[in-house]
């Protein structure tokens, strides 16, 4: 079969065939970030997205989870796989008043609304931001500011502010390094750019 009828032949099928990455009904696409286009964008682009589990067990508990999605047409037909080096599974009960932990016992927490948005904020207590900002922080070798507040559209939205210091470094040096490392390597970089804004602040010798 020549190239071109082969071509139109799989796209054809991938309509036909349901899309390996669909989910059952209590499952919602939050967004995604187009990593990388493929087939001038006639197909499917690579991605990282985020989807909404509802918990079928805890009422009230949800789970987020960010993963990648091949595109291009082995994607759409089923046949491609998104190789993942490291997972890991958190359960939260309560909400943003509750507890949250991670699967194998190496994150334990309890959460609290803070007073500066109407609640409790119990000493000793965690927020959902908390923790972000600790893996952007780790992931980016930086100090990671989180806010969290109204949105244009409605709900809520965040911001994220890094620092990045090193007096050892000249200031250039550091800030090609950062720089690089924030537009190329740094996945929560890669997870938010485009839905969240991200301020980056280089301190160098």
């Amino acid at each position: 079969m020549r190239p071109a009828l082969l071509l139109l032949a799989l796209l054809l099928l991938a309509l036909l065939l349901p899309w390996h990455g669909a989910r059952a009904d209590d499952t919602t696409e939050i967004g995604h970030v187009n990593t990388a286009l493929t087939n001038l964008g006639l197909t499917r682009s690579h991605r990282v997205v985020v989807e909404r589990f509802t918990d079928p067990e805890v009422p009230g508990v949800a789970c987020h989870v960010s993963q990648a999605r091949t595109g291009g047409i082995a994607g759409m037909v089923g046949v491609a796989e998104d190789a993942a080096r490291f997972s890991l599974a958190c359960t939260a009960t309560g909400g943003r008043n509750g507890h949250a932990a991670a699967e194998d016992g190496s994150v334990v927490t309890d959460l609290s609304v803070p007073k500066a948005m109407g609640g409790p904020g119990k000493p000793g207590t965690s927020t959902p931001e908390h923790l972000f900002a600790a893996g952007y922080a780790a992931d980016a070798k930086a100090a990671a500011a989180v806010s969290i507040g109204p949105r244009e559209g409605g709900g809520f939205g965040l911001a994220v502010a890094l620092t990045v210091e090193d007096p050892s470094l000249p200031q250039a040096e550091l800030e090609a390094l950062a720089t690089e490392a924030h537009a190329k390597i740094c996945p929560y970089s890669h997870a938010t750019r485009g839905n969240v804004d991200v301020s980056l602040v280089v301190k160098g010798g």
